[in-house]
């Protein structure tokens, strides 16, 4: 008489769920690619400031782009330096002033917007200003960097990351490809 063999349901089950996981995760990520809500992935521009939420740094570096005189001295800092009005600088200082605050500057917002301005821009600033305060140096709890000391905004606009120390377009694939998936 013939033994009959037990099927080993166990392991189906086991590759079964595997290619369904498998398959689940790759719709979620081309699905999250394509759909790119918040440009993670590519920048593809509605308009003058993306399909993304807003980006003062990009918009910022657009806007001065943009003019056709440009400014020989910036104001460079967190919000905190918004109040710095340009045309009461241009008065008092006798310099073309543009105030390039944006929120949550930090230092490395200092360098790479600094490095864009002169190299992508061609702007030769004459005078800056940079507002330092607490913010500006602050290490923030439980973050995972991909770069070194940049926040996650960096990652998304490697216009600006570019003058990263640390930058290389491996960490930037793997950065967004992290973010996808969250």
């Amino acid at each position: 008489m013939e033994s009959v063999k037990p099927a080993n349901t166990g392991r189906k089950y086991f590759l079964v769920f595997n290619l369904i996981f498998f398959l689940a995760i790759s719709c979620i990520i081309v699905i999250g690619y394509w759909v790119n809500p918040f440009e993670f992935m590519h920048d593809r521009r509605v308009g003058d400031y993306g399909q993304s939420p807003f980006n003062a740094r990009i918009a910022k570096l657009r806007y001065v782009e943009n003019m056709d005189v440009k400014p020989d001295a910036f104001v460079l800092g967190t919000s905190n330096t918004m109040r710095f009005l340009p045309d009461t600088l241009n008065h008092y200082l006798g310099h073309d002033f543009y105030n390039f605050g944006v929120y949550k500057c930090t230092a490395e917002d200092y360098l790479c917007i600094t490095k864009c301005l002169v190299e992508d821009v061609g702007c030769k600033p004459k005078m800056m200003f940079i507002g330092l305060d607490q913010l500006s140096f602050r290490a923030e709890a439980n973050s995972k960097k991909i770069f070194y000391g940049g926040e996650d905004r960096l990652i998304y606009k490697p216009r600006i990351s570019k003058y990263l120390p640390d930058f290389n377009y491996g960490k930037l694939w793997f950065g967004r490809f992290q973010k996808l998936l969250t």
